[in-house]
C-alpha cells in the first residue's frame, strides 16, 4: 500500500482550483436564488461536531457543505470538478481546522456564507467564498515546507 504525502505545493495547487470552482457555484447559486436550506442541515451537521468535539467530524461536514454549495450551483461539471478533488479537498479542511484556535470559529464562518448565499448579489457571494477559501490558505502554508512559493499564483495564498 503506498501513502500519498502533500507537500505544500500540493496545498497550494488544492486550494487555487478551490479558489476558482466554489466561487463559481457560489455565483450560480446566487443568481439563481437557489434554495440554500441544504446548507443548513450541513451546517447541524458542523455544529454537533463541534460540540461533540469531534475534529475529524467537523472535518467531514466542513467538506460537505462546500461540496453542497457545488451541488446546488445546478452545474454538474462544477460538482464534478470538486467531487474529484474530494480527497485532497478534506486534508486541506482538516489543516484548515487544525489553524482554528476553536472549532466553534468554523461553524461561525459557515453560518455567515450561508447568511450571504441567501442575501448578497452574486459577486459579493463570489468574493465572500474566494476569501473563506484562500484565507487561512497561508496559515496552512505556514505548517508546511516546501517551494510552494515559486509557483503560487494567488497573493492571498502567497503573499
Amino acid at each position: 500500500m503506498t501513502v500519498r504525502t502533500f507537500s505544500a505545493v500540493d496545498l497550494v495547487d488544492i486550494y487555487e482550483v478551490r479558489a476558482a470552482i466554489e466561487p463559481l457555484a457560489t455565483r450560480l447559486v446566487a443568481r439563481e436564488r437557489a434554495d440554500v436550506s441544504p446548507l443548513d442541515d450541513r451546517l447541524d451537521e458542523l455544529k454537533a461536531a463541534v460540540a461533540a468535539g469531534d475534529a475529524s467530524g467537523a472535518a467531514m461536514a466542513e467538506f460537505g457543505l462546500h461540496e453542497e454549495l457545488c451541488r446546488l450551483s445546478g452545474n454538474v461539471q462544477t460538482y464534478d470538478a470538486y467531487h474529484l478533488l474530494s480527497g485532497r479537498a478534506q486534508l486541506a479542511l482538516s489543516l484548515d481546522n487544525a489553524g482554528h484556535k476553536e472549532m466553534a470559529e468554523s461553524v461561525a464562518e459557515h453560518a455567515q456564507l450561508a447568511e450571504v448565499l441567501r442575501t448578497a448579489d452574486e459577486d459579493t457571494a463570489a468574493e465572500h467564498v474566494r476569501q473563506h477559501i484562500l484565507g487561512p490558505a497561508a496559515g496552512i502554508l505556514n505548517l508546511t515546507i516546501g517551494p510552494a512559493q515559486s509557483r503560487c499564483q494567488v497573493p492571498e495564498i502567497c503573499g
